[in-house]
Formats: structure tokens, sequence, C-alpha cells
């Protein structure tokens, strides 16, 4: 996708638990000036065929390592109970 050039933003499922290759092809792009819209942030057994939204153990510190990727633009965060959205907040606001 990085290559085709005919892409201004990528919508890509990433977290910690993401190959490092998936990082590795992410950051490229970015370098390439791509926009990288993170999902499945704190889902990171969706690739296992999880379908459960927000299965990480601390959602929190989850969030907060895609957010602490230079190379994502923005992120999208699963969220299922006020609780999360409350957490998913916090987090964003303690990382602007």
């Amino acid at each position: 996708m990085a290559e085709s050039k005919i892409h201004d933003v990528a919508v890509v499922g990433f977290n910690y638990k993401s190959p490092g290759a998936v990082g590795k092809a992410v950051e490229d792009a970015s370098r390439k000036g791509i926009g990288v819209i993170a999902m499945k942030t704190q889902s990171p057994n969706y690739g296992d065929g999880q379908t459960g939204i927000g299965t990480a153990p601390d959602h929190g510190k989850a969030l907060n390592w895609v957010l602490s990727k230079h190379f994502v633009t923005a992120a999208v965060p699963g969220m299922t109970t006020q609780a999360q959205v409350d957490l998913n907040l916090k987090t964003m606001a303690s990382t602007a």
C-alpha cells in the first residue's frame, strides 16, 4: 500500500501484540507521508479470531502503547462500557 502512492491514509489493526512486521510496515507508510489510524488498539487477540472488543488486561496501558508510537496519526480505541470510555479519555488526556 505504501508503495502504491494512491493512498493518503491507512486504517490498520495495530496494538502491542502486533507482529513486528506490521509495526515496521506502518512506520514505513508514515515515513512516506501516509496517515496511520490504528484500530484494535486494546484487542490484542483480534487476529486469533476473538471477536471481543477490548480484551487487553490493561486498557490504559494498551492505548498508551499505541499513542506513544510517533508514526501513529490517530487511534480508534474500542469501547463497550462507560468505564472503558472514561479510561480511554483519561489515557488520551495524559498523553496530550
